[in-house]
């Protein structure tokens, strides 16, 4: 075996300084660990540094970490001829006979450095594009992937780059060895502990797969693989609800989960507050946004998840019915009366019309108003309705929708274009409303409490744009965003239905928490010292991202507000754990501040990607979903006729592809073949690289 020694432990010493482990522990969210600090260097002392982040369960993700002029940030430097190999120093200095092992990420790298072989990498599955290879001119290479598509297609890659450069290239056969799905020569060494010469030497190799010689490497999207939802942090019924519903519907769990959270928040707002510290306090109302395409079923979601408010309200006006026919007789009757004494007073003269008239002033200003049943919620409603609404009900309200035609009145579409939108920010805020317009009815609201939630389509999020003032004044910064995978061509349609008890226990916690403090007593939840302890530790490393270059910068504006609405779901959480007494006898505790904090943390990366959606071009957008289309159905070729029928819900008219099309293209992940000929209007053929269907 190769017996180079190990330079690892000097590359650590020298660049990995406390300074740079104390910026990468600062990339941790809860729950989370730095699990390796590699460098890279591109120079004399020149470095960055790529973070492996791990969470308990195994999850990771990867950050990049440079500093330049006195300040880090978290994104690759640009850096002349391409990025460097990793572990070039080592390349560099040894003996240009020696065999190169070429791997998918640093850890693999280390791994077989560990044991004395010359290892290096470009980094993850879809880095070969940006790398320097020349280091690797005239070697012997061997490419080692992970057992899964994304390291074949990275076996691919590195050896198109290696073509006419490298003296040889070979792959190791890891169909022939003992691995498991996704596994790497860190499971094998695992597997193999006691390896020896004779083992590498015996490795099975082959020969790079043959090609189409003329496609360069593809350039891939970047899919950003979002975290599931952790239902498990929803605390007891609502949990299991939430995964009933999901069951039955075959719909995401983010769907079922934020609208049951919202559905808590509508029957506890404006009856509670959290008071995270001595002086600041949180409503309990919230704004929640799961984005899917349609055909998912949100209608059902809503209808299942609001089913409780439905029958609460419906109970009410049942019961207060005779009350309610009593005081409509009572009025027509004072209304008669007052009539009859208008008629009499118009005959009077002097004084006896002076007295009389008091009289009837005072008759109609005491005149009772007819009783109206509660409501809780509305579905389409103006900003101006709203308020009248709320008014009328306690000051509060919950909008809740599988549509996004709130957001097209809020931009305007009543009011000549001008968006409407201080109702709905002082709702989530809890602050003051005054409005006094015109002829109508002014509406005062000394504290007002709204709840939203509503399923767009994600292609709608494009559109915020252009509606400057609802990123300028701050809604978009109060919606809770989901982005759950669509499961549509997936479905079964062999499903169990919501079980009774399950489904009873939901509507029973909702309608204990509808009927808590009916009057206007407002009631504060107070966190246990071990909550505290918990919220300040989650709201200081949240405001370290908000600096220039950490993760929130792009969207300080959402990110600010992460440790209030943790203390407002946690405050939700405890609600539902004791929605049968009154919540504000015992504090909210260390567990159920965690659950929330966790699902906030999965919630943040959603809300990341639902920026970026927020602000993409929506050319890329395009690209992308014609490419998830070719994914999915395994094309290797495809005619633009074809791509626009299975698109034309994206796609007005055909002509709106081309540059989708293009940017694919110059991505090098199609390429234009001449027209087909055949009868009718020709259509334009796409030759898929090949490259991109090792497994189809």
């Amino acid at each position: 075996m190769n017996t180079t020694p190990n330079t690892t432990e000097k590359l650590t010493t020298y660049y990995i300084t406390s300074e740079v482990k104390a910026m990468a522990n600062k990339q941790c969210n809860q729950g989370e660990q730095v699990a390796g600090i590699y460098p890279y260097v591109f120079g004399d002392d020149q470095v960055f540094n790529r973070l492996r982040i791990e969470k308990a369960d195994g999850d990771k993700r990867y950050i990049p970490l440079h500093q330049e002029g006195g300040r880090w940030y978290t994104n690759e430097p640009k850096i002349e001829g391409g990025k460097p190999l990793y572990r070039l120093p080592e390349l560099l200095a040894a003996d240009h006979s020696e065999t190169v092992w070429i791997v998918e990420g640093e850890k693999c790298a280390e791994a077989l450095a560990a044991i004395g072989l010359l290892a290096t990498t470009s980094g993850g599955a879809t880095s070969t594009n940006g790398a320097d290879w020349e280091p690797l001119k005239g070697r012997r290479c061997v490419i080692w992937p992970d057992n899964d598509k994304s390291g074949q297609q990275y076996a691919k890659a590195v050896a198109a780059k290696l073509e006419g450069l490298a003296a040889s290239v070979e792959v190791v056969d890891i169909a022939r060895l003992i691995l498991p799905e996704k596994g790497d020569c860190v499971d094998w060494l695992s597997a193999n502990p006691d390896v020896t010469n004779d083992d590498f030497d015996s490795l099975p190799l082959a020969n790079p797969e043959s090609k189409s010689t003329d496609w360069p490497a593809p350039v891939c999207f970047d899919h950003q693989e979002l975290p599931d939802i952790p239902i498990d942090s929803l605390p007891g019924w609502l949990r299991d609800m939430v995964e009933a519903v999901s069951e039955f519907t075959e719909t995401p769990q983010a769907l079922s989960a934020l609208f049951g959270v919202a559905v808590v928040a509508c029957a506890v707002q404006g009856k509670m507050k959290i008071e995270v510290k001595s002086g600041y306090k949180e409503p309990l109302s919230l704004f929640v946004c799961p984005a899917l395409e349609s055909g998912n079923r949100k209608t059902a979601i809503v209808g299942h998840m609001t089913a409780p408010l439905v029958e609460w309200e419906a109970a009410k006006e049942k019961e207060m019915r005779p009350d309610i026919e009593r005081s409509i007789s009572e009025r027509k009757t004072l209304e008669a009366a007052i009539e009859q004494k208008r008629k009499t007073v118009a005959k009077l003269e002097g004084d006896k019309f002076e007295k009389a008239q008091n009289e009837l002033a005072i008759m109609e200003a005491t005149l009772p108003a007819v009783l109206t049943p509660p409501r809780v919620f509305v579905q389409d409603i103006t900003p101006e309705k709203l308020g009248a609404f709320m008014a009328d009900h306690n000051e509060r309200a919950a909008l809740f929708s599988d549509e996004a035609g709130i957001f097209g009145i809020m931009a305007g579409r009543y009011s000549k274009g001008a968006a409407n939108l201080d109702i709905f920010l002082q709702g989530h805020a809890g602050g003051s409303v005054r409005v006094d317009r015109g002829s109508r009815p002014s509406v005062i609201l000394n504290q007002p409490a709204l709840t939203i939630g509503i399923s767009p389509q994600p292609s709608v999020l494009h559109r915020f744009n252009d509606t400057p003032e609802f990123r300028g004044r701050g809604l978009l910064a109060r919606f809770i965003y989901a982005l759950p995978r669509s499961p549509l061509g997936t479905r079964s349609h062999i499903t169990r239905p919501i079980p009774d008890n399950i489904k009873s226990a939901y509507h029973d916690g909702i309608n204990s928490l509808l009927n808590l403090n009916s009057g206007d007593e407002l009631y504060v939840l107070y966190l246990s010292d071990d909550a505290s302890i918990i919220w300040h530790e989650y709201a200081k490393n949240i405001e370290l991202d908000l600096m220039e270059g950490m993760k929130y910068e792009h969207i300080r504006d959402w990110a600010a507000k992460l440790p209030g609405a943790v203390a407002r779901i946690a405050g939700l959480f405890h609600c539902v754990q004791y929605a049968q007494s009154s919540p504000w006898e015992n504090h909210v505790n260390a567990d159920t501040m965690k659950r929330s904090t966790r699902l906030m943390e999965a919630l943040a990366e959603h809300a990341l990607a639902a920026f970026n959606i927020m602000g993409a071009d929506p050319d890329i957008e395009g690209a992308t979903r014609i490419w998830r289309w070719i994914e999915r159905m395994h094309l290797k070729s495809f005619t633009k006729r074809d791509a626009f029928k299975a698109m034309q819900g994206y796609f007005n008219k055909a002509s709106a592809m081309d540059s989708s099309l293009k940017i694919l293209a110059d991505r090098y992940i199609i390429r234009d073949l001449p027209s087909e000929t055949r009868p009718g209007r020709p259509s334009q053929i796409y030759e898929v690289n090949p490259a991109l269907a090792v497994d189809w």
